[in-house]
């Protein structure tokens, strides 16, 4: 997503500030972006923030739930015809049967 945000950024002749990268980039996408993606930059933004969290202050936890609705949200992002097709409980071994 945020090399996404970053291709989109440079497209319209920006790039962000060498610090603070992500929530520069952020804004913009909200900035440039209809309204229909505003909870996909959300989601993304907490996503973001807790693996920052995870990594350098390593006071957060991602649950199983809370990962497999990234990866969802990630593959609908680079493939939106799949968006409300792919059954919720992705990666499930109810799945496979």
């Amino acid at each position: 997503m945020f090399k996404t945000a970053l291709a989109l950024m440079r497209a319209y002749g920006y790039r962000p500030a060498t610090t603070l990268q992500h929530k520069t980039t952020v804004e913009f996408c909200e900035a440039v972006l209809d309204s229909s993606w505003k909870a996909s930059l959300g989601f993304f933004d907490d996503m973001w923030q807790k693996r920052n969290r995870l990594t350098y202050d390593g006071d957060v936890m991602i649950g199983r739930p809370e990962a497999e609705a990234a990866i969802m949200e990630a593959i609908e992002h680079d493939n939106p015809t799949l968006k409300g097709v792919l059954p919720k409980d992705y990666a499930r071994p109810t799945l496979d049967k």
